[in-house]
Parts: C-alpha cells; structure tokens; sequence
C-alpha cells in the first residue's frame, strides 16, 4: 500500500484540484465534469483486493488485511500523511459500499 500511495498521492492531488474547479463551476452554472467521471475504478479494485493464497485443496485463504481496510485504519487513528480514505470520491460504488460494511463491523466490535 506504501508504495502505491507514494506513486498516486500527487496524481490525486491534481485531480482534487481540477475537482474542486469542477464543482466550483458548476454552482456558477458553467459547464463541469460530472463528478463520476472523477471516481477511479481501477484504484478502487486494488485498494479492496484482498491477498490470498492457494491452498492444496483449491480453495483460497485471506493472508492478510486488504489495502482498504490497512488504509482506512490509518485514517481512523489520523495518522500523518496521506490516506485514499479521505479522498472517498475516488471511490466507485461498490468500494465504498465496502468502506461502509467496515465501519459499522468496527462500530460493532467497539460497542461490545
């Protein structure tokens, strides 16, 4: 995850940028690019893969947490430096659903 925060961090922050003016020109009534168009499908998918390894029957065990659970624990504990966790429209749909699913399995495990 380091290593791909490290490469896509600046990448982000440029699109930040043109997203703000995006939605900046919208209130003015300008043209503007939809906010979908922002969302990073690829990311979305590498950051909720979950690493796995075959086992001798075939079947696949988790070996470790995904880069979104490792990223949204960052974010929680705030810690310094960048998180995708707070850039969330670069999420698709079904990552933030994920996202969404791991806060409340948190909130669950913190209320008992």
């Amino acid at each position: 995850l380091a290593a791909l925060t490290e490469r896509v961090a600046p990448v982000v922050g440029t699109l930040s940028l043109a997203r703000d003016a995006s939605a900046l020109a919208a209130a003015r009534g300008l043209p503007a690019v939809p906010a979908a168009e922002f969302r990073c499908a690829a990311l979305s998918e590498r950051l909720c893969a979950v690493p796995t390894q075959q086992l001798p029957n075939g079947t696949h065990q988790q070996t470790g947490p995904s880069g979104l659970q490792r990223d949204y624990a960052a974010w929680a504990q705030g810690e310094a430096g960048f998180t995708f966790c707070s850039q969330p429209w670069l999420f698709s749909v079904a990552a933030k659903g994920k996202l969404l699913q791991l806060e409340a399995a948190l909130r669950m495990q913190h209320s008992q």
